[in-house]
């Protein structure tokens, strides 16, 4: 009896140990604005946070721009273009960014929301289509990538990317250790069933 009480311990154990060892991730906000570079332009940006980086990057029709940082969110520095905000007017302008792991897209806020909307892509498979920006620049979305690229879909809009909150696209992965407490705590039952 002392035996099968022992495994079945064991089993529990084992149990509460896979469980309790799946990965929880949690929402992580990347602000994208920086009172320290207030209103400069960079070839890229990254930001890191919990262990997730991202690197962003701006083009237009002629091809690579500049990202341009300020206190209200990430816009694109393009030649003859001096409002340095995602807009249509002149060269149609686009900012991409590339997650270093794969990521839940949860939210996007948006400033300088006016009637505007925006294009969307994901791993550079196509186009979601033309969005319209929420009136609050809050956009709630269930997207899952590591590149996501905003345009614009018309010559009026024009608008900055301030903060993404994300996900960590978390892959469960057996631990060798649980599985062998619990096979062995399997085998204790087994083990004991047979000798009765």
């Amino acid at each position: 009896m002392k035996c099968f009480a022992v495994t079945i311990v064991l089993c529990l154990l084992s149990v509460v140990w896979v469980t309790g060892n799946q990965a929880q991730a949690s929402p992580i906000r990347f602000d994208l604005f920086n009172d320290s570079h207030f209103n400069s332009s960079h070839d890229s940006l990254e930001f890191n946070r919990s262990g997730i980086g991202v690197r962003v990057f701006a083009f237009d029709e002629d091809g690579r721009q500049s990202v341009t940082i300020r206190k209200t969110g990430l816009g694109v520095t393009s030649s003859g273009d001096s409002n340095k905000v995602l807009d249509g007017s002149g060269r149609t302008e686009s900012l991409h960014f590339l997650f270093t792991d794969a990521v839940w897209l949860r939210e996007v806020v948006f400033e300088s929301v006016d009637d505007d909307g925006f294009t969307l892509s994901v791993d550079g498979v196509g186009d979601y289509g033309m969005l319209n920006l929420p009136t609050d620049g809050i956009a709630d979305l269930e997207l899952l990538g590591s590149r996501f690229g905003f345009g614009v879909t018309k010559k009026g809009d024009d608008y900055r990317i301030k903060s993404m909150l994300v996900e960590l696209a978390a892959v469960p992965t057996p631990e060798p250790a649980t599985w062998l407490l619990l096979g062995s705590g399997l085998a204790g039952v087994w083990f004991y069933r047979r000798r009765a």
